[in-house]
């Protein structure tokens, strides 16, 4: 979306965007629309590949990654280099944690930044009556506003004493707690989780400092930067 916001602005640029990925990355806010409207996720404003290179003149270097930064110049693994005038790092998010997927039979982590995994997840959460959400960060929050409707049995597990700790101070607590517990959320802080294992009945057994609960789903909504 930078790279269509300056083909706006400077028509006679030459704009090159360089993606580490085969493919373009994806916003998920079509995600958490369809999760809280109870309909088919709108796939349609997905941006394509040949899109950005026929409509908007875009030169796309997909599947090379960035290895260093020189004045005006990006070295690419390939070997090669790309001088510039004007650059945009846009390198988006990721989520590192220890509880996503810690095993090979057990998978609780889903980037859904893509369509497919968009899709995928959205399946998982239907199926499921009892959801965790790990994390009352920015994405947990919105997992659990999305959710809120829904008569799923919801629990937002958070280790700090507070939801969107790194976003608000503590004035806005009180608040956000209004918010979450007139929508029947099951609220967990100053809890952690520690380990999430498979259940031979039900889909997870989560570990926490506080205790242990059974759940049909997880949401790892934890340690994105």
């Amino acid at each position: 979306y930078a790279a269509i916001e300056c083909r706006t602005r400077f028509k006679q640029a030459t704009i090159t965007l360089i993606e580490q990925k085969e493919t373009l990355g994806h916003l998920p806010k079509n995600l958490f629309q369809g999760l809280a409207n109870d309909r088919v996720v709108d796939h349609s404003p997905i941006v394509k590949e040949q899109i950005l290179s026929e409509e908007y003149h875009i030169d796309l270097l997909l599947g090379l990654k960035c290895e260093r930064l020189r004045d005006h110049e990006i070295l690419l693994a390939s070997g090669k280099s790309l001088s510039f005038d004007k650059l945009i790092l846009a390198t988006g998010s990721t989520q590192r944690s220890r509880l996503a997927g810690t095993t090979k039979e057990l998978s609780t982590y889903w980037s859904y930044k893509s369509w497919q995994e968009q899709d995928e997840v959205i399946e998982k959460i239907k199926a499921a009556q009892t959801i965790a959400i790990v994390g009352a960060g920015a994405l947990g929050i919105a997992f659990a506003s999305s959710l809120a409707h829904t008569k799923k049995e919801l629990h937002i597990y958070e280790r700090n004493e507070r939801p969107l700790a790194r976003y608000f101070d503590a004035d806005m607590t009180p608040i956000l707690t209004r918010f979450l517990q007139s929508e029947q959320i099951n609220m967990h802080f100053s809890d952690a989780v520690e380990r999430i294992l498979p259940h031979p009945e039900k889909g997870y057994l989560l570990h926490t400092s506080l205790g242990e609960q059974v759940v049909d789903l997880v949401l790892v909504a934890v340690n994105t930067r």
